[in-house]
């Protein structure tokens, strides 16, 4: 009798150290009845905290582009864990960006989500991860990104408000269309400080084939060179620092484009022409703006429409003109394009 209350008692010892055991193994992957911060349940295998999102918050409108996303980093339950960070960001129920930072060792991180729109609100989340797993979600967060700006290093002007951040000469501003020319000598000027590295892009409407056949000009979708030659017109035409894109009169879908690094004349430095032949039918009907982006680095240029390349060319002299300034159309020379529509024009300098 002694014996088998003694052997009771030891399985009941042995089944107790398995029971305890069990409850302290696994600290990433815990089991429905283990009252860590998540569990197999709610779908989330990965024993950790939850970080939280730190900036920017509650609506506000961020004053930067690109967005940099700010959370708070959290640690795993029962062990110390190298942990990753994923974030999401998402418009309404579609995810518009999302990726994973780290392991990270600080008290915060950061994230830039890309494919975001100016002036729209998104919202966001961010995780814990390790090794493919994944703790819970932190709260919703939402924020509205940027809307027009001019810091004299970049611009985003939409031109769909009724204003505009750069300086308007003429023509009228048509709320949610853009700005409209309505002489040869209008234009939207952009005064920036140098740059040799940058992306400029923006959407132009409402111009059909040969707009400068009754003036018996090639007029202009954008200029750029030095600002303080642009009040005389003998001054841009003949400075060494320009550039211009235009409309051929005398080709239906043709364009010309002159862009001078320094040196006047034909050459390197000096003036890179293209006159020629896009394959674009130019249809003043046409709902969807025509998008136009001129990307340029000390080495050469880039100029695309509607993701066509059109012309591209090398520099042997970086392109760095002093009062740099972008403008829309060409009032210097007065042959800006009459009745076309600009609008969402942006800088990008990297």
């Amino acid at each position: 009798m002694i014996r088998k209350v003694f052997l009771s008692s030891a399985m009941g010892v042995l089944a107790l150290g398995i029971a305890c055991s069990k409850s302290t193994q696994a600290p990433t992957s815990p089991s429905s009845g283990n009252s860590g911060t998540s569990t197999a349940a709610d779908g989330f295998l990965l024993k950790a905290g939850v970080p939280g999102t730190v900036e920017p918050t509650n609506g506000a409108q961020v004053q930067s582009d690109p967005v940099v996303l700010v959370a708070s980093t959290t640690k795993g339950t029962y062990t110390d864990l190298a942990l990753a960070y994923h974030f999401q960001v998402r418009s309404g129920s579609t995810v518009v960006s999302e990726g994973t930072v780290g392991p990270v060792s600080g008290s915060t991180v950061q994230f830039t989500p890309s494919g975001l729109s100016f002036n729209s609100t998104y919202t966001w989340r961010v995780q814990a991860t390790f090794q493919g797993q994944q703790a819970p979600w932190s709260p919703d967060s939402t924020f509205k990104t940027i809307g027009k700006f001019n810091n004299g290093l970049e611009f985003f002007d939409p031109l769909l408000d009724g204003t505009t951040v750069g300086i308007q000469r003429g023509g009228k501003i048509i709320p949610g269309q853009g700005w409209q020319s309505d002489a040869l000598n209008s234009g939207v000027d952009y005064p920036i400080q140098t740059c040799s590295n940058c992306k400029l892009e923006f959407d132009v409407r409402g111009f059909g084939k040969s707009e400068g056949a009754p003036f018996g000009l090639d007029v202009k979708w954008i200029t750029m060179g030095d600002g303080a030659a642009f009040p005389s017109f003998g001054g841009f035409r003949d400075h060494p620092w320009k550039m211009t894109i235009e409309q051929r009169a005398d080709d239906d879908t043709g364009i010309k484009m002159i862009w001078r690094n320094g040196s006047s004349g034909e050459g390197d430095p000096g003036d890179h022409t293209y006159k020629g032949a896009t394959g674009i039918d130019w249809n003043s009907s046409r709902a969807q703006p025509y998008h136009f982006i001129i990307d340029w680095s000390p080495g050469g240029f880039v100029i695309s429409i509607d993701g066509h390349v059109v012309n591209q060319d090398g520099f042997s002299r970086a392109y760095a003109p002093g009062n740099h300034t972008i403008s829309l159309g060409c009032w210097p020379r007065a042959e800006t394009m009459i009745g076309a529509i600009w609008s969402n024009v942006r800088l990008t300098r990297r």
